[in-house]
């Protein structure tokens, strides 16, 4: 099995996470030879207002990477086990069917990162983590930065470009900073730069958006794709069969979609007594006199 990732900057990185790291310093370099370009009024107004949204992105980004949403529980048991000390397993929620750790009932483990993650909500390829309870609002803060970033840059992107080509003046300045041949190159970037911001500025105001929905309905991004699955499972089996069957289907394929849906792929629930709730695609079901030590035997 692989590795537990600790955090976003554990390897191996993803390649969207190199990409966004390339991506971030075309933008500073571009953004640099838009302040070379601007008047002196505008240099001061575009510094004052993306220089300080650039560097507070950068921070949120490394403090999103490197935070650890790891289910608490997990490292209980691991300083447990280590140091030879006993662990209350009374009142426990779930157990997670791959690492056979005692976790919160609304955790999740990640394939990519090998972890249970507490309230989880994705698993961000572009920071190389997991997003869940203890970093979901440092990610919803670095979109939201990412936002504002980028439409201060389309702004003065878009004006430098217009410049550019309706005034003469303009171009002159252009060659007398970096030449004819220069001057074509960093048009191009420019440009380029510009178009993938908009490109950029445009999908995450739609994952905004879409986080704002998940969060006004009481859902994380992993319960709305359970349900889709679910739902899609439903419709499936509905176009498949007919008559009596097929309607009381149709019917439970337009449900609304509900809050805090279990996590089926990997944990079998824990009732409060002899009782065991399974959930459907769980694997495991320790006994009432399984103890911690065996039960974490399981899984070597």
């Amino acid at each position: 099995m692989n590795t537990r990732k600790q955090n976003g900057f554990s390897r191996p990185y993803h390649p969207f996470q190199i990409a966004t790291w390339l991506m971030s310093l075309f933008l500073v370099a571009v953004a640099i030879l838009i302040t070379l370009i601007l008047e002196t009024s505008l240099q001061i107004v575009f510094s004052l207002l993306f220089w300080p949204a650039q560097i507070l992105y950068w921070i949120l980004g490394v403090l999103a990477t490197c935070s650890d949403p790891t289910d608490p529980l997990v490292y209980q048991q691991e300083y447990a086990i280590n140091n030879g000390l006993s662990f209350d397993e009374r009142n426990r929620e779930a157990v997670c069917t791959i690492c056979s750790f005692y976790v919160a009932g609304n955790s999740k483990h990640c394939g990519y990162c090998n972890r249970c993650v507490s309230d989880f909500d994705h698993h961000c390829k572009w920071l190389n983590n997991c997003i869940g309870g203890k970093n979901y609002k440092l990610f919803i803060y670095l979109i939201v930065v990412l936002e504002i970033n980028g439409l201060i840059f389309i702004i003065f992107g878009l004006y430098t470009i217009i410049d550019r080509y309706s005034y003469q003046e303009t171009k002159e300045k252009w060659i007398d900073i970096y030449g004819e041949t220069g001057e074509q190159v960093i048009d191009a970037f420019i440009f380029f730069q510009t178009s993938i911001s908009l490109a950029v500025f445009l999908a995450n105001g739609k994952l905004i958006i879409f986080h704002i929905w998940l969060r006004s309905n009481g859902m994380t991004t992993y319960d709305y794709i359970c349900q889709m699955r679910k739902k899609n499972k439903i419709m499936s089996h509905t176009e498949a069969t007919s008559g009596e069957k097929a309607d009381v289907n149709s019917n439970r394929s337009n449900e609304e979609i509900s809050p805090r849906n279990h996590y089926p792929e990997t944990k079998t629930l824990i009732g409060t007594s002899e009782e065991l709730k399974i959930v459907e695609g769980a694997t495991m079901r320790p006994s009432d006199t399984d103890s911690f030590e065996n039960h974490k035997n399981l899984s070597g």
